[in-house]
């Protein structure tokens, strides 16, 4: 499987620290990567993590990890590349790991055949609906090529 990850990512001092370092190290074994920083990330920030990612997009835009996506996937479209996938992953920094082995773990989600998928569910409380978390979206062709996403 062909997968492309678009990875937003922050930090308040435009500087990636080791462990998003190592995040983007493991998520390139599975996937291509399009990095977006929504912050101006310090060009010597950018040199750890570019040989790991196809395109890095950097500069603050204040729309937060949707925005990240958002022009991730506007540059994967307007460049024709997202037919080249199987999967579009969405996720970002706010996470540490991964602690397994990510090959796995994402084959055994894409073997269940469902069109999205995350990596962590919200249930339902008092005050929100069930969810999936944005922080680690995987979803397939038909569902980020239509309409209505």
């Amino acid at each position: 499987m062909k997968r492309l990850a678009i990875f937003a990512g922050y930090d308040k001092d435009n500087i990636i620290d080791d462990y998003v370092v190592y995040y983007i190290k493991e998520l390139k074994k599975i996937a291509d990567i399009i990095y977006v920083a929504d912050c101006d990330m310090l060009e010597n920030e950018l040199t750890k993590i570019s040989e790991y990612c196809i395109y890095l997009i950097n500069g603050r835009h204040g729309e937060y990890d949707f925005g990240s996506y958002k022009r991730g996937y506007l540059y994967a479209k307007e460049n024709n590349i997202l037919q080249n996938y199987d999967y579009l992953i969405l996720c970002n920094d706010s996470c540490y790991g991964p602690f397994f082995n990510f090959q796995e773990i994402v084959q055994n989600m894409e073997n269940k055949n469902t069109d999205v998928w995350g990596m962590f569910n919200c249930f339902k409380d008092k005050e929100n609906d069930e969810h999936l978390q944005s922080y680690f979206l995987s979803l397939k062709p038909k569902v980020y090529v239509s309409e209505y996403f």
